[in-house]
């Protein structure tokens, strides 16, 4: 498949596309591109608003593995095959477009020298717990939202929750020709108010069809 996007700079993509199994989905590999490196792509019959509930997320039985590019710190990043834990996640107690998710500990992230003094990881109080929500954006298209922060940015603020800048990756569903969650593709552009060396930027896809 191939798109030209109709902007003031010449930028053409080429995907292959690869059905699934039971020909319900496609999957898009990149194949070149002009401007962008790494992309992820799917497609189906479905129409752009159709989208499923956050409780359908959370009840889907089959195995989210993540795929992921990242760019921080001046190095690029891949991994893959990372398990989504959806089933872990639990409704928010105050609407049904929500899920939520404590991570009780982080060994690498919400220390003392991370913005935590004190409360993070390394300190008396040690808390290096992360806060995960799934948060629907639209109800009349497939968009979502992943969004986490330390809790002990919250703690050193003396905030329920956290008001500074946190990761925020927009994403959108994959649905398929039945109209069924499939998983979602996103990115991440979480950009640092210092130096450029310290913005997150990535492309990812969480689906049981990789």
């Amino acid at each position: 498949m191939s798109i030209r996007w109709k902007i003031a700079q010449t930028w053409t993509e080429q995907w292959f596309v690869r059905p699934s199994s039971d020909g319900t989905l496609a999957r898009l590999d990149l194949k070149h591109s002009t401007l962008a490196t790494h992309g992820y792509g799917y497609g189906s019959n479905a129409a752009l608003g159709t989208r499923r509930a956050m409780s359908s997320v959370k009840a889907f039985s089959g195995t989210l593995r993540q795929d992921l590019t990242s760019w921080a710190g001046g190095k690029i990043v891949n991994s893959s095959g990372q398990r989504f834990g959806h089933s872990a996640f639990r409704a928010c107690a105050s609407t049904t477009w929500c899920l939520t998710y404590l991570q009780p500990s982080s060994s690498g992230a919400c220390q003392k020298s991370g913005g935590c003094p004190k409360y993070g990881g390394g300190t008396k109080a040690n808390v290096s717990s992360i806060q995960y929500y799934l948060t629907k954006v639209s109800s009349s298209d497939r968009r979502d939202t992943l969004w986490h922060w330390c809790t002990c940015l919250a703690m050193e603020r003396g905030q329920f929750c956290y008001t500074g800048n946190s990761h925020v990756k927009p994403l959108m569903q994959i649905i398929d020709d039945r109209g069924a969650f499939r998983g979602w593709v996103g990115a991440e552009a979480s950009f640092s108010t210092g130096a450029r060396g310290a913005d997150m930027l990535a492309v990812f896809r969480i689906t049981d069809f990789r």
